[in-house]
């Protein structure tokens, strides 16, 4: 993908993490209890991948999966790896080492949102301070893109 074509992923996922109407949940994509309760990935999931609106969890390749995806718990979606340029498929891992966003420990997305009380604007806030990405953020750097 172009550097553009991500920067517009990341504005259009981050505006749709934003929105006050976006509720939160922990632990899966999309909350069995509320369908319209999702964790940050799961949110993303919507707002960039549209047949996602019914997310099924499964170990299959098939479905969009949280959770476990090939061994790997707490997996984010390989296509919105792609499409937002994220740095590992394991809740957008991007660290070995636990890093302070708002004083919460955390060393992927969906830590930041499983184990922190950032509020699903909150965190979509934080995403947009770093758009540009970073080795110190959820991002890769765009100037991995070529323009």
């Amino acid at each position: 993908m172009k550097r553009s074509e991500i920067l517009e992923n990341r504005k259009k996922a981050v505006e749709f993490l934003k929105q006050p109407e976006r509720k939160k949940c922990g632990g899966r994509l999309v909350s069995t209890y509320d369908q319209e309760s999702r964790c940050c990935l799961g949110h993303m999931c919507e707002s960039l991948i549209p047949e996602t609106k019914e997310l099924k969890t499964s170990d299959s390749d098939e479905n969009i999966l949280y959770a476990y995806y090939q061994g790997e718990m707490y997996a984010a979606p390989p296509l919105l790896v792609e499409k937002l340029g994220l740095h590992g498929i394991v809740g957008g891992s991007y660290l070995s080492k636990n890093y302070l966003i708002a004083e919460f420990p955390c060393n992927s997305l969906a830590q930041l949102n499983d184990n922190s009380p950032l509020t699903t604007q909150e965190i979509g806030a934080y995403l947009e301070s770093v758009i540009e990405g970073g080795d110190d953020t959820p991002w890769k750097n765009l100037s991995e893109y070529e323009e």
